[in-house]
């Protein structure tokens, strides 16, 4: 089976089975998929809500709580039994990815700024 981000960007089979074994679809196997699923989406955007200077310094706390409690479970003896791909790099793209979805988001803010200047302008 394999694990993505959603983006594609991480695969891996569940541990003890391979892509090619008899139990490629089970239910518990596409559970174990989707709970390492959420994690990367929730670590992403953990990851971007931190990035952002609006968040005051509560919100921050919590979001670095967050951040190290998702690390831990990256690092955890269960997420080892959910899927093969190593913690760090399960963490690294992740980090890519979340770096890239601001990028973006940026370009769109910034964009959007201009053409409101260049509307006013006329």
């Amino acid at each position: 089976m394999i694990v993505a981000t959603g983006d594609g960007l991480l695969h891996g089979t569940a541990v003890g089975h391979n892509e090619n074994g008899p139990d490629n679809h089970s239910p518990w196997l596409n559970l174990a998929a989707a709970i390492v699923k959420q994690a990367v989406k929730d670590y992403i955007s953990v990851l971007r809500k931190l990035w952002r200077k609006s968040s005051g310094i509560r919100q921050k706390r919590r979001l670095i709580l967050r951040k190290i409690e998702m690390e831990g479970f990256f690092r955890s003896g269960w997420c080892a039994e959910l899927t093969d791909i190593a913690p760090d790099r399960i963490m690294q793209q992740c980090r890519a990815t979340a770096l890239e979805k601001e990028k973006a988001a940026i370009r769109r803010a910034n964009r959007k700024q201009i053409n409101t200047l260049l509307q006013d302008a006329d």
